[in-house]
């Protein structure tokens, strides 16, 4: 269809009024127009236009070009619609305007535009411009994020489809293909087309694409030979086969995808739980005083050299270092051991506890043992105290299960499965690898446990069923559990904060942690009859005797007898 006539059309761009010029496959228009001095190109309309100033208009007049007004318009001529028609860029604006027309006659270009409405879009969301009426304020506030500029005068919403088609619904704003064409660009901008490239314990030999976003398809991966589809999650699962992963992430990243790959990092070494605990043992020998910072650097590298934990050297570091303090002196060796006994009688008088005192007495005699220090000292003479005798702390099963039903994230609740269902200390928990997982045997390596041991231990089928939905959500790549940056375990301190905040949703009156957790584990284990060397397998004991602890607490122990008041 040739256009018989240029239509006007009022606009904003880069916030300047504007008349814009439509017309239809009329070349030679369009070269007059392109000639003209006061003719300006917009590439966000696709059109020629003029600055919308009565100079500009009679100058346009002068060029004797057919042109009318939108209420001119034959409407049986198949012409741009009164609203604009434009290709829509995620970071262009689309001002629309509804316009009634005065008296064609008149030539005062400001008389042939009168606003009732103006709708003007962009990523951001929208503004909006109209008279005051109650009715159109009170449906423009419960749109999403929508405020008032009393500056601007204007309204301003969210760029939402939820917000478009209520305007759409409103007042009919849009034609249908200028509303097709930006509901399609904002739900761009809403759902972006991204790729995740993961693996998971399910699937060690496979590789996991999930395409998601707005016009995403997965016709490539389709064409790939072996693939799987999982209904459930969503997801393609292929065979592992490193150029295959290669090409389809550049096929996917050609056509505009984001590519989020967590395959990246997933054999590099990472940052694990041990390497903190040497961290914060540096920063600690960091903040001793220069003479006496060679001591205690050869203190801590014998330490670690013994295959001892970095926590347990900070602690015996800290010790020996008040007591280097308390005496005013510069090196432990300055001490005998009667001014040692001295000082752990003081502490004990202060209230510190037996495993406090304990941790005194073994820095003492590592420094004799191990760093050919107080070679003097009669060690027979420093003496520990006494061990009291403690009953393990659980949960019962009813407060384990309101404690379990507390926790909504499922990485959380992940976690607190494996601690609980698997006895596991927190540390164990913290170091596990991806690789320590054996899916199909449901079962979990824990390497270089307590006293450099490696176990097995069993996975429960509630966690095999919650591990699934965790892969598909958080994708970690090296740890079974990692913090905000991939490939770093999480800390323990996040972990605390998961079981405090569960334990007080769940109104537990008593104190729950981690290892309470373990203690749990165990007796509840040991109530079903579960046989004692097994926990002390699970647990990773090394003497029998350390578990038979919980026969102190078992209800098997003591459901076979009755007290004699119920005789009475």
């Amino acid at each position: 269809m040739i256009s018989q006539h240029i239509q006007l059309q009022r606009a904003t761009h880069r916030g300047k009024e504007i008349v814009l010029f439509r017309f239809r496959n009329r070349l030679d228009w369009k070269n007059l127009i392109k000639k003209q001095s006061f003719t300006l190109f917009s590439r966000t309309y696709s059109a020629y236009y003029i600055p919308y100033t009565a100079d500009a208009y009679n100058k346009f007049k002068g060029i004797k070009l057919p042109h009318k007004y939108p209420e001119q318009i034959d409407t049986t001529e198949s012409l741009p619609s009164d609203r604009a028609v434009v290709d829509i860029e995620p970071n262009s604006s689309l001002s629309v305007k509804s316009l009634l027309g005065n008296d064609a006659g008149d030539t005062s270009i400001s008389d042939s535009f009168n606003i009732e409405l103006e709708i003007i879009w962009n990523a951001k969301g929208f503004s909006i411009q109209l008279p005051y009426n109650e009715s159109e304020v009170s449906f423009i506030r419960k749109l999403e994020k929508s405020w008032w500029n009393s500056k601007m005068k204007l309204w301003y919403l969210k760029s939402s489809i939820y917000n478009l088609d209520e305007i759409q619904k409103r007042w009919t704003y849009f034609d249908k293909e200028t509303y097709t064409r930006l509901h399609e660009t904002i739900r761009n901008l809403e759902e972006p087309m991204l790729m995740e490239v993961y693996t998971s314990p399910e699937y060690m030999d496979s590789v996991i694409f999930k395409l998601k976003g707005f016009k995403s398809s997965p016709a490539l991966i389709k064409m790939l030979r072996n693939r799987k589809y999982d209904k459930v999650y969503k997801r393609w699962i292929v065979p592992f086969n490193d150029k295959m992963i290669k090409d389809v992430i550049e096929s996917y990243k050609a056509k505009g995808y984001t590519i989020i790959n967590n395959m990246a990092i997933a054999h590099n070494k990472g940052v694990s739980q041990e390497d903190k605990k040497i961290k914060s043992l540096k920063v600690l020998l960091s903040k001793i005083d220069s003479d006496k910072r060679a001591f205690f650097d050869d203190y801590a590298n014998v330490f670690l050299r013994l295959g001892k934990s970095p926590n347990t050297a900070k602690s015996y570091i800290v010790a020996i270092l008040k007591i280097i303090r308390y005496y005013n002196v510069d090196k432990i060796d300055e001490l005998d051991q009667s001014k040692i006994n001295n000082y752990l009688s003081i502490i004990a008088r202060g209230g510190m506890s037996d495993s406090g005192l304990n941790i005194v007495v073994s820095a003492v005699k590592f420094c004799s043992k191990y760093m050919n220090i107080g070679t003097d000292w009669d060690l027979v003479e420093i003496r520990r105290p006494k061990k009291a005798f403690t009953i393990p702390k659980i949960l019962s099963k009813k407060e384990m299960r309101l404690f379990l039903e507390a926790i909504e994230n499922t990485k959380h609740l992940c976690m607190v499965y494996v601690l609980y269902g698997s006895g596991l200390r927190a540390g164990e928990v913290l170091n596990l690898q991806l690789v320590d997982i054996y899916w199909d045997r449901k079962q979990i390596l824990v390497k270089g446990a307590k006293g450099k041991k490696d176990r097995v231990v069993n996975i429960s089928q509630k966690l095999i069923e919650r591990m699934t939905e965790y892969f598909d959500v958080y994708q970690p790549v090296r740890y079974l559990f990692e913090g905000a940056k991939k490939g770093e375990s999480y800390s323990y301190s996040s972990m605390r904060q998961i079981i405090q905040r569960a334990k007080t949703k769940a109104n537990i009156s008593r104190r729950v942690t981690a290892h309470i957790m373990r203690h749990s584990f165990a007796t509840h284990n040991m109530d079903a009859g579960v046989p004692l060397p097994y926990i002390q397998q699970m647990l990773g004991h090394k003497d029998i005797k350390t578990t038979m602890i919980y026969m102190h607490i078992t209800k098997k122990t003591f459901d076979n007898y009755e007290s004699p008041l119920d005789n009475i």
